[in-house]
């Protein structure tokens, strides 16, 4: 419920796609999920980063 009242999951999405509008060349984009809806949002946006302009450190999580 707390989830769906602050609208936490479409907040992390927006803060993400914003992230990596603002990322530099370098720079380092770090997120910490304690949820399963969380941990998939996360993934799928790194994803949908990573076609367009984002080199993944690591390959699995850590």
């Amino acid at each position: 419920m707390r989830i769906k009242v602050n609208e936490e999951l479409e907040n992390l999405t927006v803060s993400l796609s914003y992230s990596f509008d603002l990322l530099q060349k370098e720079g380092r984009v770090c997120v910490i999920s304690y949820h399963s809806l969380e941990d998939r949002i996360v993934k799928q946006k790194f994803n949908e980063a990573k076609e367009e302009k984002l080199n993944i450190l690591t390959k699995k999580v850590i």
